[in-house]
């Protein structure tokens, strides 16, 4: 069991945990989830005991606590085999390296093999084969989705289902979180304290709109309530100008008084909607009969070959596949940053394609916030840009920062600010979820659903992929991309 009692965390003069109390039980699988940068990494880190907490304690009784990070760490020298024995203290224990790639699906690997050469998904196997060699009993994985294909996601929500321990997982993938834990315990971004859910994400989505609307007309209720108080005191007060009277006086004061606890009382309870981005709209729609790209005969050296495809400006496609298939060499092409291939690619007559790049390389780190905004759009004027930028949560003189200061989040954001202020017809987004929390994406999925023009996107975001409206599926597979 591992037991957090409230707990609090300030850094500078920001408070990031106060009060945060919870219970991890024997073999709970939890999903812990919040806004980024909330704090969800300094509760793990106060777990594992990186951090001390400025108040409160933290109470393991008979665990052992593996932890996968964000980002798994590696030399550039570092083999499979190498990655795995530092977790062991004695060479007769290196028989464990074979049972835990065993059970990771990666029985078959050259433990010989470079981990940097690994795929996103094979890395994810790596590193929680290296947490088992710890034999935990309760593990902690911190965005353990991120850059997987549908096959290793498929196979991650079957380890932790028969996982025998407990696990605290954080994870914005909301399908993945209602087929892999029993309970969400939400960090709330108003008061930084825990509340608790019991079932998966849609369970936890159900109860939360409950909880919001009661509050909300508890709210209304208190500003009729507020409104009727104030201007009975106001009549008092004239009354009383004209008639002094101290025991009346002495009954308007405590009236005061007990009328301000109930503001402040009602005020930290009132239903807040956390800082969010502002995402408009994508651009104009395009002819929905307009061919966007025309493509015979293409190859790309011995990594995928297209015979014929043709997309139109209604068609709203899927492309997927798996970690190194060719997805994001396919969509470099089609933009045009890949010009070295056989057949043909040819795009439609005067179209605007708005590109979102997975990696985001097309961004120079040198470069400020604001700079990189203002030269890719068509917006006039730094004031005007800067109140874009606040939609975005780039506010104050944040948007002075280098492209190298900020987040993977940040960049995220910036790329939507951009790609919503350029005249866009038809969209190519590579991976536009990676690193969004859960309220970003149901603004990202709003806006596209308003989007009426075309696109294609790469994402391994089920519940993303049903909000938008895919209607065409295209899958490389086995060197071939087809429609499927």
């Amino acid at each position: 069991m591992i037991q957090l009692q409230n707990l609090k965390k300030i850094y500078g003069d920001k408070v990031i945990l106060d009060g945060v109390s919870f219970v991890v039980s024997e073999k709970q699988k939890v999903g812990l989830i919040g806004p980024n940068g909330l704090g969800k990494s300094t509760i793990f880190k106060i777990i594992r005991g990186a951090e001390e907490p400025d108040k409160g304690s933290v109470s393991i009784v008979n665990e052992i606590v593996g932890y996968l990070p964000q980002v798994i760490s590696f030399s550039e020298d570092a083999t499979v085999e190498s990655f795995l024995r530092k977790e062991l203290k004695d060479d007769w224990e290196l028989y464990k390296i074979d049972y835990v790639l065993s059970r990771v699906s990666l029985g078959n690997i050259i433990k010989s093999q470079l981990v940097s050469t690994l795929s996103g998904g094979q890395k994810t196997k790596l590193g929680i084969a290296r947490v088992l060699l710890e034999e935990p009993s309760v593990m902690l994985l911190d965005e353990p989705t991120n850059n997987l294909d549908t096959e290793t996601l498929n196979w991650l929500e079957g380890f932790i289902k028969s996982f025998k321990g407990s696990i605290l997982l954080v994870s914005h993938d909301r399908t993945f979180l209602d087929n892999t834990v029993d309970w969400i315990f939400e960090l709330n971004p108003m008061d930084h304290r825990i509340y608790e859910y019991k079932g998966g994400y849609s369970d936890y989505f159900t109860q939360k709109q409950l909880h919001v609307k009661k509050h909300q007309e508890e709210y209304i209720l208190f500003e009729k309530k507020r409104k009727q108080m104030e201007q009975w005191i106001s009549l008092r007060k004239q009354y009383l100008s004209g008639h002094p009277d101290p025991k009346v006086g002495k009954q308007l004061q405590a009236m005061k008084t007990r009328y301000q606890r109930e503001i402040t009382n009602v005020a930290m309870g009132k239903y807040q909607k956390e800082d969010q981005i502002k995402i408009s709209s994508f651009g104009d729609q395009t002819n929905g009969r307009k061919f966007i790209f025309y493509i015979q005969k293409l190859q790309f050296k011995n990594l995928f070959k297209c015979e014929k495809l043709l997309i139109s400006g209604e068609d709203r496609i899927h492309l997927k596949g798996s970690n190194g298939a060719g997805k994001s060499t396919l969509i470099k092409i089609l933009v045009g940053i890949i010009k070295e291939y056989e057949g043909s690619v040819e795009l439609g007559k005067d179209v605007r394609l708005g590109y979102f790049a997975q990696e985001h390389e097309l961004f120079d780190d040198k470069a400020t916030v604001l700079d990189t905004f203002m030269k890719r759009t068509l917006i006039d004027g730094e004031q005007a840009a800067r109140g874009v930028l606040g939609g975005f949560l780039f506010k104050g003189n944040h948007v002075f920062s280098r492209i190298s200061e900020i987040s993977q989040g940040e960049k995220v954001k910036l790329a939507f600010a951009i790609l919503t202020h350029q005249d866009n017809q038809f969209l190519i987004l590579d991976e536009p979820t990676n690193h969004l929390d859960i309220n970003s994406r149901e603004v990202l999925e709003d806006a596209l659903t308003g989007y009426k023009g075309g696109l294609i996107v790469v994402s391994h975001d089920r519940f993303f992929l049903d909000e938008i409206g895919i209607n065409r599926v295209i899958e490389i597979n086995k060197g071939l991309v087809r429609e499927v």
